[in-house]
């Protein structure tokens, strides 16, 4: 779990970040995809691009505030954009449409969310009403995960992947407007111009 200052605003974009370039390396080099000269300048540039527009939206303004939790945080992607990686790519060895990976992968995410809310809490993640609530989120997250992996197999690893996180435009402005995250008014304007190359590295990368 991220330390708490990190929320979706900062934690987002910039795992984001990390998993763009893990996944088009993998994409390129381990599956052949973005098989020309060109196709690597613009699908690696449109990346490039994403990545500069998601560091861009974490700019603070008080660069003292949270810093020795971005650290920590950073450790925790870390971990992420690895397991990530494997989500998206390891079907790609086998060859298995979206359709077929999807049954197998979601009893792997249930087995593991209930040996760790068993081990963790003890059991009693299983019975809070926040638990219950989530139940829907989950079927949510689904729906967006069934449709990742369907892209992948048509559009391959590293195009999927990029496509799939123009959902940070989203997610941040979600986490400031829902959930509560402060942001002054140069942090709200850092995010406006950050999500802009997002945006437009997205369009790059579905041209390749």
């Amino acid at each position: 779990m991220l330390p708490t200052p990190w929320w979706a605003a900062r934690a987002l974009p910039v795992s984001s970040g990390m998993q763009l370039f893990g996944n088009a390396l993998v994409g390129v080099l381990a599956l052949g995809e973005w098989p020309t000269l060109q196709d690597k300048l613009l699908g690696f540039g449109a990346v490039a691009v994403i990545i500069v527009g998601a560091a861009i939206t974490t700019w603070q303004q008080d660069k003292s505030r949270g810093t020795g939790n971005m650290r920590k945080a950073l450790v925790v992607l870390a971990v992420s954009t690895l397991g990530y990686m494997g989500y998206s790519a390891l079907p790609r060895f086998i060859s298995a449409d979206g359709w077929a990976e999807f049954f197998p992968q979601t009893t792997g995410m249930l087995a593991m969310g209930l040996v760790l809310a068993l081990f963790m809490t003890r059991g009693k993640a299983l019975l809070e009403k926040t638990s219950r609530i989530n139940v829907f989120t989950g079927l949510i997250f689904a729906a967006g995960a069934m449709a990742y992996l369907v892209s992948t197999t048509l559009n391959g690893v590293a195009v999927g992947f990029a496509l799939s996180q123009m959902n940070v435009v989203i997610s941040t402005w979600g986490s400031i407007l829902l959930l509560g995250q402060k942001k002054t008014k140069k942090e709200r304007v850092a995010v406006s111009i950050g999500l802009a190359p997002v945006v437009l590295g997205g369009v790059g990368v579905s041209l390749v």
